[in-house]
C-alpha cells in the first residue's frame, strides 16, 4: 500500500519511500486519515505517539497545522514537528526548518531555519535541498557558497525538483558555483521548461539570442514568445528588442512598443525607459511628451540612469511636465552620484549660471573637473573657459572640492553640499 500526503509544498511517500502492508502500525491512522477522518486520525497518531514514534508526532503537527480534526495551531504544529524532528524524522526537520524561516508558530530565525534544512537535506528531501541551496546563496545561516548552492540544487534537480532544475541551468549558463557549460544549460533548461517553468523558457531564449545568429535568433524568439505569453517581463522585452532590430523576425516597431509596453506596466525597468522613448520619439506610437515624462519618470525612480538624465532634461525644458529647475537639478544629481559626466556637466553649468542653486563659480567648476577626469571633452573645454573668470583661492577650493566629492563616492559634494 503506497500512499502520498501532500504536506508543506512536497509530495512525501510515508515512512521514508517503503511499502507497509495493511498490517503496518499505522495502517488505521492513515486510513482514518485518507478517509478525512482525522479525529479518529488524531486518536491513533496520539496512541502511536506514547511509544516515542517520530513519524507520528510529525503527523499529529501536521493535522495542527492544517487545522484537521482539531483548531489550526502553528504554535502546536511547530512543537509537535520539534518533537519528531529532534527524533531524527527528516521531514519533520523540513518542516522544523520553514517554520523558523518564516516565522510560523515559532519566533522568525532565518539562521536556524536553514539549519535545519540542511539536517533534512543530508537526508535527501528535495525541497530541503533546494531550500538550502538557497541558504547558501544568500549567506544566511551559512557563509555565502556558490559552490555549496550548486551542490544543492543539482541533488534536488535529480529527484525532479523544477525551480532547483532552472537554477542548475542557470549556473551552467553563467559558471557560477561551476564551470561554464551552455550546452548543459540548455540541457536543464530544456528539462525544466518541459514541466512549466518559465524563467526556464525565457533562459533558453537569452542564450539563444546571446548566440547573434539567423537560427539562434529563431530559436530564441519562440522560447521568448513562450514565456511572455505567460507573464514573463524579461521575455516580454526580449520580445521588444527582437521586433525592434529584426532578430529572428521581421522588424516591426509597433510590436516591439507592444511588447516594451507589458513589460513596463509591470515595472520591468530598461523597458520603461525603451517606452519614455518611444513616446518621445513617435517611433512605433503616436508623440506624447506627457506619457514620454510618466514612463521616464517612473524609470527614474527605479534607478535606470538613461531615464534620470532624460527626466532631467524633460523638467529643465517643461517637456511633458511643468518646467521646473529645482527638479531638473535633483534627477541631474541622482545621475551624477551614478557617475555620469553629462549629467555633471549640466550640474555644472546650473551652478554657474545660477540655475536651481545661487550661481556658485566653485561648485560648478568642481562638477566640471569631476566630469573632465572621466573623459568628458566638453567638460574639460568649459572649465578651462571658466577658470578665467575665478581667483586663484576659488580655483584651488575647486580642485578640493572635486577630489573630497570623488572620494566620497559623488554624493554630498560641494560648498554648501550642492
Amino acid at each position: 500500500m503506497r500512499k502520498c500526503i501532500f504536506l508543506l509544498g512536497f509530495c512525501s511517500t510515508l515512512l521514508g519511500g517503503q511499502l507497509y502492508a495493511a498490517q503496518s502500525p499505522y495502517a488505521e491512522a492513515l486510513e482514518a486519515y485518507e478517509a478525512k477522518a482525522y479525529d479518529q486520525a488524531l486518536k491513533e497518531f496520539q496512541r502511536l505517539d506514547k511509544n516515542g514514534d517520530a513519524y507520528a508526532a510529525f503527523m499529529i503537527g501536521t493535522l495542527y497545522h492544517r487545522g484537521y480534526g482539531v483548531k489550526l495551531d502553528r504554535v502546536q504544529a511547530f512543537r509537535w514537528w520539534l518533537k519528531s524532528a529532534n527524533l531524527g524524522w527528516k521531514n519533520a526537520q523540513s518542516a522544523v526548518g520553514s517554520a523558523y524561516f518564516h516565522g510560523k508558530g515559532v519566533e522568525k530565525d532565518q539562521a536556524l531555519g536553514c539549519e535545519w534544512w540542511r539536517k533534512a537535506a543530508e537526508q535527501g528531501v528535495m525541497n530541503a535541498q533546494y531550500h538550502t541551496g538557497y541558504c547558501y546563496s544568500e549567506g544566511v545561516g551559512f557563509k555565502q557558497s556558490d559552490v555549496k548552492k550548486f551542490e544543492m540544487m543539482l541533488a534536488a534537480a535529480s529527484q525532479g525538483h523544477v525551480r532547483a532544475t532552472y537554477q542548475v541551468g542557470g549556473a551552467y549558463s553563467t559558471g557560477r558555483g561551476t564551470n561554464k557549460d551552455t550546452k548543459k544549460a540548455i540541457e536543464y533548461y530544456e528539462k525544466a521548461a518541459a514541466k512549466g517553468s518559465v524563467p526556464a523558457m525565457r533562459g533558453l531564449g537569452t542564450i539563444f539570442m546571446q548566440r547573434k545568429t539567423s537560427e539562434d535568433y529563431k530559436q530564441a524568439h519562440a522560447w521568448n514568445l513562450l514565456a511572455a505569453k505567460q507573464g514573463d517581463a524579461i521575455a516580454q522585452y526580449h520580445l521588444s528588442l527582437a521586433y525592434k532590430n529584426g532578430w529572428g523576425v521581421e522588424e516591426n516597431p509597433a510590436s516591439a512598443f507592444d511588447w516594451a509596453l507589458m513589460a513596463a506596466e509591470q515595472n520591468h525597468v530598461k523597458s520603461t525607459s525603451l517606452v519614455a522613448h518611444w513616446y518621445g520619439s513617435g517611433n512605433g506610437v503616436p508623440l506624447d511628451h506627457q506619457k514620454a515624462f510618466y514612463w521616464g519618470l517612473k524609470g527614474a525612480e527605479s534607478g535606470d540612469l538613461w531615464s534620470m538624465k532624460r527626466v532631467a532634461a524633460r523638467y529643465f525644458n517643461g517637456d511633458g511636465v511643468l518646467q521646473s529647475d529645482d527638479d531638473s537639478y535633483r534627477w541631474y544629481l541622482e545621475a551624477a552620484a551614478k557617475g555620469d559626466s553629462k549629467a555633471q556637466v549640466w550640474l555644472g553649468y546650473m551652478n554657474v549660471a545660477g540655475r536651481s542653486v545661487k550661481s556658485n563659480l566653485v561648485n560648478g567648476y568642481m562638477w566640471y573637473e569631476i566630469a573632465s577626469q572621466a573623459g568628458n571633452e566638453d567638460a574639460e573645454a568649459r572649465k578651462n573657459k571658466l577658470a578665467d573668470r575665478m581667483t586663484e583661492e576659488e580655483f584651488i577650493t575647486s580642485k578640493k572640492l572635486a577630489k573630497e566629492c570623488v572620494a566620497q563616492s559623488l554624493k554630498n559634494c560641494g560648498s554648501g553640499s550642492a
